[in-house]
């Protein structure tokens, strides 16, 4: 006989609609069109701006080597040079983003209904040798980012021009077109500046701008993007920011403050500086913290932590969690946080208040981040609705298979997608589907294993395996239901 125990039953309060179907795309509303004589550059619910000096008949948009069809998704289809309808702006859910193409006539390059000019002194713009590259360009002389002028071309190698590909939260943020850092096979370009050789790039951290934790469920039907995200790498010689270059020396470089965004404090050998991310950001945010940020459960300021206790219409009342830094608090979810070896949780009373709960960790190293953690002694659960569940187990928990499933498919609740995950210790196993945990005993839970997980596309449409049982030998766990282990006959 086995017995079976149910330790948090919880209902799914959240609904996520399970692909990416419903995703709305950006349309063009950016045009160039011809007025009289003139060409005109209208931008949608703006303004009119004449353009002199250009043909209209020959007007085109010129080829870019980031949407080669190796660069694409197969079902992507590039518009013909012809279509001048390419610019547009992209209102989402964290930010106004701005898309553009370069365009000529023969005799001129625009740029987000503006003429490319150089300034005096400098070589003119080279129709005849001019090449793009997304955002950036170059011609035999020059090279370009956003339209200006950046620094003399030393030899940019355009046949093995790349972007930089990051390996983002979540999501793929940035597409090849809109990226700010490229290399080729000599060197980095940081937003059209030329730096140091590529094998020496390498990514430090990521931030996103909406710091609600990646186990806060996203919601493709939304307008997007809904990223994105601060970006700190560094070369052998240098600090670099959102594809900025820092005034920094490498080897002493430490992070005092970093709020995504907004600003950047540092600390190096030459003592302390601040850097602020918003003058250089060609998106525009809408979610930057201030002092009071009522859409934040937690809100991580330059100098404290605040947590919102009450909300009510346009206000809200906040308190300060006193003797913490904010660089070191991470929130997991819209209602959990970490802070070193303590979990702040914002939870009810029966009376409906909120409350901050703070649950200290019996392993000070850990850190959460999947669904299922385990601790020296305890079992610390991120369910689906966004609260912590901490239980404790019989002996050390073992996670079966850490990588099982990807956290990027499980944290947005596809209803197509069906994770678990399983651990055991030294009484029972253990089956998580991330709304509901079950515990069941077993005689050897030393020799239980994972059958039966299959890829499946889920969310996002990338490819995590899922489902599957957990194997002992008195027999199988699916979820709720256990399949004892058939007794072989004896044969005669």
């Amino acid at each position: 006989m086995f017995s079976k125990k149910l330790f948090c039953v919880m209902t799914l309060s959240l609904f996520v609609p399970s692909t990416w179907a419903c995703r709305l795309d950006p349309s063009p509303n950016n045009t160039y069109d011809k007025q009289g004589n003139n060409v005109v550059y209208t931008i949608v619910g703006e303004e009119v701006k004449e353009i002199p000096g250009i043909n209209f008949h020959r007007l085109h948009r010129l080829p870019d080597l980031a949407k080669t069809p190796d660069k694409q998704p197969e079902w992507y289809t590039e518009p013909p040079l012809t279509d001048l309808a390419t610019d547009f702006v992209y209102s989402g859910v964290n930010l106004t983003r701005s898309y553009y193409s370069y365009h000529s006539d023969g005799r001129h390059i625009l740029w987000a209904g503006q003429i490319v000019r150089n300034p005096p002194g400098l070589p003119q713009v080279d129709i005849a040798t001019f090449k793009v590259f997304g955002r950036f360009a170059a011609d035999k002389h020059s090279l370009y980012f956003d339209g200006k002028r950046t620094e003399n071309n030393h030899g940019v190698d355009m046949a093995t021009l790349t972007a930089v590909e990051f390996n983002d939260p979540w999501l793929s943020y940035d597409e090849p077109e809109f990226t700010t850092i490229l290399k080729d096979q000599y060197h980095l370009y940081l937003r059209g500046h030329q730096a140091d050789n590529p094998e020496s790039f390498t990514v430090l951290a990521q931030k996103p701008w909406y710091q609600s934790g990646k186990f806060t469920p996203i919601n493709p039907c939304v307008a997007g993007p809904v990223g994105p995200w601060d970006t700190l790498a560094r070369t052998s010689t240098q600090i670099i920011i959102n594809g900025n270059a820092l005034d920094a020396d490498p080897t002493s470089f430490t992070v005092v403050r970093w709020i995504p965004a907004t600003l950047l404090i540092y600390r190096d050998k030459n003592g302390t500086r601040r850097v602020s991310l918003e003058d250089n950001n060609a998106e525009q945010p809408t979610t930057i913290m201030d002092s009071k940020d009522c859409w934040a459960t937690f809100n991580m300021l330059e100098d404290k932590v605040t947590w919102r206790k009450e909300w009510e219409g346009d206000d809200c009342q906040i308190e300060t969690i006193p003797g913490l830094d904010p660089e070191q608090f991470h929130p997991i979810n819209g209602h959990v946080a970490q802070y070193q070896d303590r979990l702040y949780a914002v939870k009810k009373t029966q009376f409906g208040d909120n409350y901050l709960d703070v649950i200290t960790l019996d392993d000070p190293n850990l850190i959460i981040e999947r669904r299922f953690n385990a601790g020296k002694h305890h079992g610390y659960l991120v369910t689906s609705e966004g609260s912590i569940e901490v239980f404790e187990s019989a002996g050390p928990l073992v996670l079966l298979d850490n990588e099982i499933p990807g956290e990027r498919e499980s944290h947005t609740m596809d209803d197509q997608y069906r994770p678990n995950w399983f651990a055991h210790d030294d009484r029972y196993v253990y089956v998580f589907t991330g709304v509901q945990l079950y515990r069941y005993a077993s005689t050897w839970p030393q020799y239980a294993h994972i059958e039966g997980q299959q890829y499946k596309a889920g969310y996002g449409s990338a490819l995590s395996k899922s489902g599957g049982r957990l194997v002992t030998l008195e027999g199988e766990y699916f979820q709720d239901m256990f399949i004892p282990k058939k007794k072989e006959s004896n044969k005669q």
